[in-house]
């Protein structure tokens, strides 16, 4: 290829690069880095305890035990979105999760109480 050519290819991709750069950005939507996110944060909270849970080989304890803390995790999800989150529907979905998601914390965690020597 000339090396014209080659130049004047490079020179159309940097300016249509340019053109599609929005250097006036008004979107309000702020994208936090991965590490940053406060949602992410506490989702790998939620795993890192996961996986540290000792593991019984009763898949009926090792269940209960692991869904207990996968509730608590999204009941903490739903609470940071509480605090942060502006839509209304998401926010009136996060509050009937946080209801829902404790019951059912509640039915594993006396599940776990009533079986836990057998």
């Amino acid at each position: 290829m000339k090396p014209t050519c080659k130049i004047l290819g490079f020179a159309a991709t940097t300016a249509f690069s340019t053109a599609c750069s929005d250097h006036e950005d008004n979107n309000p939507i702020f994208i936090q880095a991965h590490d940053g996110n406060q949602m992410m944060a506490l989702m790998h909270n939620m795993m890192d305890e996961m996986h540290t849970m000792k593991v019984t080989q009763d898949p009926d304890m090792d269940y209960a035990s692991m869904m207990s803390m996968h509730h608590m995790g999204v009941i903490d999800m739903a609470q940071m979105h509480l605090l942060t989150g502006k839509d209304a529907g998401l926010r009136e979905s996060a509050s009937m999760i946080i209801e829902g998601q404790n019951k059912e914390m509640a039915d594993f965690q006396t599940w776990l109480l009533a079986n836990r020597n057998n």
